[in-house]
């Protein structure tokens, strides 16, 4: 599989972690998975590790992706992305993050899982900007 998808019911905590060898299908198919596992288990944090992943979008694939993300993932969910370091500050990276975020998802984009982790937590973490 080229996703894994668990849990960390303490942190009431959703981890989507994408493989090196995931195709665009897949990632389509690991937000809906994502998505519908926020819904059902009322979680409250996500972190998405799409560090490993070379994979890159259009334009209007990235900003594609944002809107899904902002209408489907529930109000109540913040959600932390994990890059590359050296893609945490690419302009596309950050159109996605920004367009998700007008439309009203918490989002953020780092470099580490550590990061993102603190950021989840509600520690005052320093994102990618």
């Amino acid at each position: 599989m080229a996703y894994t998808l668990d849990t960390e019911p303490a942190q009431r905590l959703v981890r989507l972690t994408l493989a090196a060898e995931s195709s665009v299908a897949e990632h389509l198919a690991s937000r809906e998975d994502l998505v519908a596992y926020l819904d059902a288990s009322g979680y409250e944090r996500a972190l998405v590790d799409v560090s490993a992943s070379p994979l890159s979008l259009s334009t209007m694939g990235y900003y594609a992706h944002a809107v899904y993300l902002a209408e489907h993932v529930p109000r109540n969910v913040r959600l932390a992305v994990v890059v590359a370091p050296d893609r945490a500050r690419l302009p596309s990276e950050v159109f996605m993050r920004d367009v998700a975020s007008n439309r009203g998802l918490v989002c953020e984009l780092f470099a580490t899982q550590a990061a993102a982790r603190a950021w989840l937590a509600g520690a005052p973490v320093a994102a990618m900007s």
